[in-house]
């Protein structure tokens, strides 16, 4: 296992986050949830995001099968279970979100989901409690830090990160997306996250594969060292900004600053 304590407390040192990141793994079954230590399953049906949040916010580790779900949605997504006709169909979609069945169908046929066979059962806990090696790694921040999260990600083997937005639902894009294309993912919280997740309004998401935890640590580490790093300063609108531009900078343009 590698050092999860260790990737938490520097993943909230450097971005300074204000909940706690969420590891998150499948499982075969009961027996397997049975096996982590003071987990909890919910003693009610629930909907996915409220267990994000008890792990995230409160440090609970959480389990779940599919039958722990009020939605159909989250089983769905996470493979736990097949979706129901009316689902498939945009009849559910399509009671709320959009104008017509079509556009619910249409919304489900191009909603992120991960094949089943994956698992019959779920578990999130506070990364920090290293309860168990995680398939994804997730965490919730700011515009602010979600932009030094992805320079971090960027800071060795730069490629252009692109992110989806499947509207209702974007727990798919969080975790069904990020599992599947295996890349990191940046998410903008539906309403279902922020009704009964309890999403703060300046809060977006970011799913991680579990293998690239130390990548974004090595980036945010690299940043630092250049002084890019959570809480952005402020330089001012009016001011002169050379004060707090980079010498690297200034040196390259000393042909275009005035005297």
């Amino acid at each position: 296992m590698k050092n999860w304590k260790e990737i938490d407390s520097r993943l909230r040192e450097l971005l300074r986050l204000r909940t706690l990141p969420v590891a998150f793994k499948f499982l075969e079954g009961k027996s397997d949830l049975e096996k982590i230590d003071r987990l909890r399953r919910p003693k009610h049906q629930v909907l996915f995001c409220q267990l994000v949040t008890a792990a995230r916010t409160f440090g609970m580790a959480m389990g779940a099968m599919e039958e722990d779900f009020y939605s159909p949605a989250c089983p769905g997504m996470l493979g736990l279970s097949e979706r129901p006709d009316y689902v498939m169909d945009g009849r559910f979609k399509s009671a709320f979100w959009f104008e017509e069945q079509e556009e619910g169908r249409k919304f489900e046929k191009l909603f992120p989901i991960i094949p089943g066979n994956k698992g019959k059962a779920v578990a999130l806990a506070p990364l920090q409690q290293e309860k168990f090696d995680p398939d994804l790694v997730l965490f919730y921040g700011t515009p602010a830090q979600m932009i030094i999260a992805v320079n971090a990600l960027q800071w060795k083997d730069y490629e252009p990160m692109q992110f989806h937005c499947v509207g209702e639902g974007a727990c798919s894009d969080l975790f069904a997306r990020c599992y599947l294309e295996k890349k990191p993912q940046l998410s903008l919280p539906c309403y279902g996250e922020r009704t009964y997740g309890h999403v703060a309004e300046d809060e977006l998401a970011m799913s991680l594969p579990a293998d690239w935890a130390e990548k974004i640590i090595e980036g945010l580490k690299g940043l630092a060292g250049k002084g890019i790093r959570y809480p952005i300063p402020f330089t001012g609108t009016l001011a002169d900004m050379r004060p707090g531009i980079p010498k690297a900078y200034l040196e390259m343009w000393k042909e275009r600053i005035r005297k």
